[in-house]
């Protein structure tokens, strides 16, 4: 995730400047470098933790993710399994250790995920008992947190995740990925950030 991120970064900020590009006008910031390059821009919200939420719909039902570079996988906090997901295509018998300890997990089918009207490719999520963290951001965010975006999704739409300005930015799944005119491209409007 870091090579990804340094790489993004470098070739983000080599369009914002010009450098090593012919016939290109510079970007004038990091965002629309980043739509250039044909990545999705979707605000996050700043918790006060330092957390960062994004606003999900999960089988089309509006649901709220905290994003984590560290969480290995995508899961779904065990309580809202059933009503996103319906019923566990297994219930593994291994166990997840995580921030909260070792607990039991489920695993179902996603028919979609979408990030902030960015489709995923995602295609099974694990049910895991998050209950103490999902419980804390819930106080900071003042609304359910259902579960993480983790590296599966990160890794596979080669996120690159702005902390400075919570922009989550997401390559989309569909089709070939193309550079984006100037005039389509702007940087997230901070008034609608979502959360």
């Amino acid at each position: 995730m870091k090579i990804i991120t340094i790489i993004a970064a470098a070739a983000a900020l080599s369009a914002c400047t010009g450098e090593g590009l012919s016939g290109v006008a510079p970007a004038p910031n990091v965002a629309e470098a980043m739509c250039r390059m044909g990545f999705d821009a979707i605000k996050m919200r700043s918790l006060m933790s330092g957390h960062h939420i994004v606003d999900a719909t999960l089988n089309g039902k509006p649901a709220t993710f905290a994003v984590d570079t560290g969480a290995g996988m995508s899961v779904l906090n065990t309580p809202h399994g059933a009503s996103f997901l319906g019923k566990a295509t297994s219930t593994a018998s291994g166990i997840a250790i995580g921030a909260t300890g070792q607990t039991s997990l489920a695993q179902y089918p996603v028919q979609e995920l979408t990030i902030g009207g960015t489709k995923t490719g995602l295609k099974h999520i694990v049910a895991v008992d998050i209950g103490t963290v999902a419980k804390a951001l819930e106080g900071f965010a003042g609304k359910p947190v259902h579960g993480i975006i983790g590296q599966d999704v990160m890794r596979a739409q080669h996120a690159v995740v702005d902390v400075q300005q919570s922009i989550l930015y997401l390559r989309p799944v569909e089709g070939a990925v193309a550079a984006r005119p100037a005039a389509e491209c702007r940087q997230p409007d901070p008034e609608t950030a979502t959360g």
